[in-house]
């Protein structure tokens, strides 16, 4: 008997992206389970009206522990995950299958072809860009990192779908520079907040030293590709390690954000009480 596929998305406020990227699910997968994050667009709407079964799950800061619980509510072993700006090809969908019936792996990578201001990147490590997407549930666990996602048990029998531009998953990244800036401050806050939580510290010269590797490879990269977009990429990469850097420092001098403005009022409050005392500088009109 043939392997049947569960998909599985965990989406929060993604109603520009949910019917496109379920039409590239359903076709193929026997289950779609969606597990929405508390979306105020019409995300569970949309999502329920194609066919998928949909769970409610609380947003948090990082997905992992709605995509957890949304294996658990899949109903076939093997999985197939999709994030919102991603879309199946044909050709993935039908390879995938294959794999699955065919059983001989428990967790595949696939290549992932990544897209920034309209053109695919195919450098900066960004292709073949291997994601975990296709796995068993009972071969895999979730890593509670940023961007951890499921990775393979110790053992777990490993494949990987070859990095042909036929097989690639389309990833409609960031759209553009102010979409890269957003989300940058809030990873950037992810990550140092999981770094103090596991005790990491980061000297000032590791610190300049992830910054040159960035760097570096800017260099390298603009060169040989002779495209200003990446260069553009390789210097947003390095801004990125020197602001992950500075939050790291931020986070050691011990003020949180309501204390600093705690601090900030402080300093008003005296200012406007040495005001109040102050004799007018000039004469008030008879």
């Amino acid at each position: 008997m043939s392997a049947k596929v569960s998909g599985l998305m965990v989406v929060h406020n993604e109603a520009h992206n949910i019917e496109s990227a379920l039409q590239t699910l359903l076709p193929w997968c026997d289950d779609v389970v969606v597990v929405d994050q508390e979306s105020t667009d019409g995300t569970v709407e949309i999502a329920g009206k194609m066919g998928a079964r949909v769970f409610s799950a609380p947003k948090q800061d990082i997905p992992e522990p709605s995509i957890q619980f949304g294996m658990e509510q899949c109903t076939h072993d093997y999985v197939f995950r999709l994030d919102g700006d991603e879309r199946i090809p044909v050709a993935l969908a039908e390879i995938s299958r294959s794999v699955a019936e065919q059983g001989a792996y428990e967790a595949v990578f696939v290549p992932r072809a990544t897209y920034l201001l309209g053109l695919w990147i195919r450098e900066h490590n960004w292709w073949p860009g291997y994601q975990l997407r296709l796995f068993k549930k009972s071969a895999i666990q979730v890593s509670p990192n940023v961007h951890g996602g499921p990775m393979p048990k110790p053992g777990a029998a490993t494949g990987f779908i070859p990095a042909e531009e036929r097989f690639a998953l389309q990833h409609f990244s960031y759209v553009d520079i102010s979409d890269w800036l957003k989300r940058m401050d809030r990873y950037t806050d992810l990550e140092v907040r999981k770094m103090g939580a596991m005790g990491r510290q980061f000297s000032l010269e590791q610190s300049l030293d992830l910054c040159y590797r960035e760097f570096r490879e800017i260099m390298t990269t603009a060169v040989v590709a002779d495209k200003n977009v990446h260069a553009a990429i390789g210097f947003m990469r390095m801004a990125y390690r020197m602001v992950q850097c500075a939050k790291i420092w931020q986070s050691e001098v011990g003020l949180s954000h309501a204390e600093i403005l705690e601090k900030y009022a402080q300093i008003n409050a005296g200012l406007q009480q040495a005001w109040q005392s102050k004799a007018p500088f000039k004469e008030e009109a008879p």
